[in-house]
This record gives structure tokens, sequence and C-alpha cells, in this order.
């Protein structure tokens, strides 16, 4: 089965948005693929849904339930320092990096897609990942 990690940008797509991020999240809560999650991601998830978004305590408590119901959380031990120009993204490389992941899946098109690969994971945008899937299943 396929592994994969999604950045923040993913998850706040899916939930508040829709569409191709949400596709995604459906193959996982499905279990047709494995995410992976960092607490990292998990905590600047947390903080944008409730800075930029303003959603409630309780309403990001009941998403993170969701999550942690279908993903597996971990805490990655190593230090990644790929990315430069926002150092806060190599949190979202050290996940995939101690998972093995298959694919990231960004919407980062700055610093994180750019990048392609990271040892064996292929960073993908949501469409390329989808496209992909379609392709192998």
């Amino acid at each position: 089965m396929l592994k994969i990690v999604v950045d923040t940008n993913i998850l706040i797509s899916a939930i508040v948005f829709g569409g191709t991020p949400d596709e995604i999240m459906t193959l996982a809560r499905f279990g047709a693929v494995e995410l992976y999650l960092s607490d990292f991601i998990l905590e600047e998830t947390t903080r944008v849904l409730k800075l930029k978004f303003q959603w409630s305590s309780k309403e990001i408590t009941t998403y993170m339930k969701l999550l942690h119901r279908f993903a597996t959380i971990v805490t990655p031990t190593k230090e990644i320092t790929r990315i430069k120009n926002d150092k806060t993204d190599n949190h979202i490389l050290a996940c995939t990096h101690h998972v093995r992941a298959d694919f990231l899946i960004t919407g980062d098109t700055k610093h994180i897609l750019p990048i392609k690969r990271y040892g064996q994971t292929i960073i993908l945008s949501p469409t390329e990942f989808l496209h992909i899937w379609q392709q192998i299943h």
C-alpha cells in the first residue's frame, strides 16, 4: 500500500474547500492509502484553522479526532535542513523521511513542490497524485 504524507495546505484545503485535496483524504479515510502526519503538521493545521479561519476549539478538536482515526501520527527524529527560504517546511520533509513515504502531496508551490523528490519520496501536487493513483488502480 502506498504511504503518503500531506502537508498543512492539503489538510486545510480538504476540510475548508473540498476538491482534489478532499479526494485524497477520502482515499486515506477508506484505507486505500496509508496517511502519515507529524505532530508539527497537526499543530500547524490547528494554528491555521484557529487564526485564519476562526474555527472554535471544539471544531478543531473534532477535526483532529477524525484525523487520528485514519492517519498514523509520527514524531520525526531527524532534523532536516534542505529548505532554506522557509525552514518550517523542513518539518514536512522530516515526516516523509521518517516514514519513508512514497509520496508527499503538497500545495506549496514555492518551496516544497519544486524539489520534486526527497530521498525515495516523490513530491507532487494533489492533481498529479490523483492522476498517478488513477493510472495504477
